[in-house]
């Protein structure tokens, strides 16, 4: 049985993997597809970036949650 060619490269998996673990990483998954389709130049369907980030990698998308407006205001 010949060996399994991945179509995403090692260097742009440890590209996603530094992105996701900016503070601001992804919104979603498909901004992350966006992302890989421009800076390392790699196309996926949406289902293969889910499974490569969940599975693969255990990360999720972050991001940030939106403070309250009263909260930011301090007397």
């Amino acid at each position: 049985m010949p060996p399994v060619q991945r179509r995403i490269s090692a260097t742009a998996v440890t590209a996603l993997q530094a992105k996701l673990q900016a503070p601001h990483g992804f919104a979603g998954y498909n901004q992350m597809r966006v992302w890989l389709a421009e800076e390392p130049q790699v196309t996926l369907s949406y289902s293969s970036v889910h499974a490569l980030v969940r599975d693969k990698l255990h990360a999720k998308p972050q991001r940030p949650r939106p403070s309250q407006a009263k909260k930011t205001q301090k007397p």
